[in-house]
């Protein structure tokens, strides 16, 4: 209570021990404030966290980044992953198996007949591809990052490395380079197409004048056909770069995203479609091969057919997760 002369709160007694005057047994209990301070986080009662999108840049080592990690490995370890390895490991098996009867490629060629060689020349350039074995060492590389991705996702007991899309980010980097190379070949063929269509037509027209004697085609226009073709090759190789462009962007967005457990859903979708359009084109290349009697190639394309579909459905589930997981 308080004193009613001079204000002074005392706590028991009958007189103010400040300045003395008695105090009145009705005198009201001190006014107490009705404000409380915030509850602080307890064990009992987290705070709410902001969602992964909030927290981008920041690694998600707790349950958050469990969360999202898991959802990878589900991706990398499933079925349909492992139907799109096997079926690109036997492309690649396939196609070193066609490379082993590339003399029959070197007999339906007939050097003798089409580059008018020399007989001897021709010979020798047809037992060279007997005896050759290609070896396409990026479909290898590329075939063991993925059997690296799957077995790393299947494993639990071990955090999983980014080491099998290290390897195929490099070899598609190398990939993207060489198309690039080509671009510059093909545009400077274009140009001097152009600038020389005089030259060149009658060059070409020669050369078409040799083996099919009944096709006369006037040099202005073979040069400036040779100049177009070059134009439409180029336009091929563009979409191509752009390709490959986008793929080593998102091979990088997902290591990150195992990296740092922080999700994202920077997919690009132009990926899955062309894998789709790949898929397409090369089962059509494929029946050509068959109807020419190339059966190793034939089982080759129609491998890479079927791992190229099952990839674009890869692409655009491993974002429709990401945007769940972000959305959570």
């Amino acid at each position: 209570m308080y004193c009613e002369k001079c204000g002074t709160q005392v706590d028991e007694g009958k007189f103010c021990p400040n300045c003395g005057s008695p105090l009145s047994q009705s005198a009201q209990p001190a006014y107490q404030p009705s404000y409380q301070p915030d509850p602080q986080p307890s064990d009992q009662q987290p705070a709410q966290q902001p969602p992964y999108a909030a927290q981008y840049g920041t690694p998600l080592r707790g349950p958050a980044g469990g969360v999202v990690l898991e959802a990878i490995r589900k991706l990398a370890s499933s079925r349909l992953f492992l139907i799109a390895a096997i079926a690109y490991t036997a492309a690649a098996v396939f196609s070193f198996v066609a490379s082993l009867s590339l003399g029959n490629a070197a007999r339906n060629l007939e050097f003798t007949m089409f580059f008018n060689v020399p007989e001897g020349v021709g010979e020798a350039l047809r037992k060279s591809y007997k005896t050759s074995v290609s070896f396409d060492i990026g479909a290898i590389l590329i075939t063991i990052g993925l059997w690296i991705c799957f077995f790393s996702a299947s494993n639990r007991e071990k955090p999983m490395p980014t080491s099998g899309l290290t390897i195929i980010k490099v070899i598609t980097t190398i990939t993207l380079v060489v198309f690039w190379i080509c671009l510059v070949v093909v545009l400077l063929l274009a140009v001097g197409g152009f600038m020389f269509s005089a030259e060149l037509g009658q060059a070409v027209s020669e050369a078409i004048a040799s083996e099919a004697p009944g096709v006369p085609i006037p040099a202005s226009l073979s040069g400036s056909l040779l100049a177009v073709l070059m134009l439409v090759v180029a336009a091929v190789l563009v979409l191509f770069i752009v390709y490959y462009t986008k793929l080593i962007k998102m091979i990088k967005t997902m290591r990150d995203t195992v990296a740092t457990g922080v999700p994202s859903d920077k997919i690009s979708g132009f990926v899955a479609v062309m894998c789709y359009v790949s898929a397409f084109f090369t089962g059509i290349s494929g029946f050509a091969l068959l109807a020419s009697g190339q059966v190793y190639s034939f089982i080759a394309n129609a491998c890479n057919a079927a791992a190229a579909v099952c990839f674009g459905m890869l692409i655009f589930r491993y974002r429709d997760t990401m945007r769940s997981l972000i959305s959570a």
